[in-house]
């Protein structure tokens, strides 16, 4: 038995990144999900769509693929509103502004910030951010103007900085606001966008059928429940690090390890 170098919490870690002990899953012989990722995230136009039964590593292999830097990763079960959705994204990329940001036809509603050149796009432009801001609220109109304005900012922003929006949990998110998100991100993935919804296999239709559009510009990448082996090397990988070999895993210590993962993360 070698030197101990980690503690164990840092190399099993059920519910967070496994630095120390991912793998990358093969598919076949010559195949593997981190390969068919950045080949869907290569092709332009293109919804990904990530598929597989909870806890099967569908955002770990995004966070793996994507660099940290590039990834903005949405939580479906935090958007009940546009107005989450679009927060969320803010809240991200903590976009700079400078000078102004929006300008109505006619200039009947502009808004325009002096000073602060780093502050969040807000979904609706209302407080005065480190300078100076004036409104003119003459109508509604002119203050859903403003909101569109806003939110095709934050899409340019992620396109021109090539950034990949990551939606996990999506079937979280109600029907009717999936189809607004759906209809976004068709136009937006036209224009450069790269996206990727993460679901469950039952509910992998949720974008094609609130935009039929979808339908053959979509790349599904359906992840399989663990083996026994990914399980065993897994392990082997943790114990080895924690300074133990394991020669051979036999059912029973696989079986062991499947009961004791699924106890950390709380699955039947």
């Amino acid at each position: 038995m070698g030197k101990h170098e980690y503690a164990i919490e840092d190399v099993f870690r059920p519910t967070s990144f496994p630095q120390n002990t991912y793998i990358d899953r093969l598919i076949s012989s010559d195949d593997t999900y981190e390969f068919r990722l950045k080949k869907a995230l290569r092709s332009s136009g293109r919804l990904i769509s990530i598929i597989g039964s909870s806890k099967t590593g569908k955002n770990i292999l995004c966070h793996k693929v994507i660099e940290k830097s590039s990834i903005i990763d949405l939580s479906g079960a935090q958007i009940q509103t546009q107005a989450d959705f679009w927060n969320q994204i803010v809240e991200k990329i903590r976009l700079p502004i400078e000078d102004q940001i929006t300008k109505s036809v006619g200039n009947k509603a502009n808004v325009s910030i002096k000073g602060g050149s780093k502050a969040m796009i807000p979904f609706i432009a209302s407080a005065d951010i480190g300078g100076q801001a004036g409104y003119d609220y003459a109508t509604g109109q002119n203050i859903a103007e403003k909101e569109s304005r806003s939110n095709s900012a934050i899409m340019e922003y992620l396109i021109n900085n090539n950034k990949v929006l990551v939606l996990d949990d999506f079937y979280y998110i109600n029907d009717e606001l999936q189809m607004y998100i759906a209809r976004i991100l068709k136009t937006e993935l036209f224009n450069g966008l790269k996206a990727i919804i993460i679901s469950l296999p039952h509910r992998a239709d949720d974008a094609v059928r609130h935009n039929p559009d979808f339908i053959g510009r979509t790349t599904f990448i359906e992840i399989a429940p663990w083996s026994m082996d990914e399980l065993a090397e897994i392990g082997r990988k943790g114990f080895s690090l924690l300074g133990y070999t394991i020669v051979v895993a036999t059912d029973a210590v696989l079986h062991i390890l499947w009961v004791v993962r699924t106890r950390l993360l709380n699955v039947e």
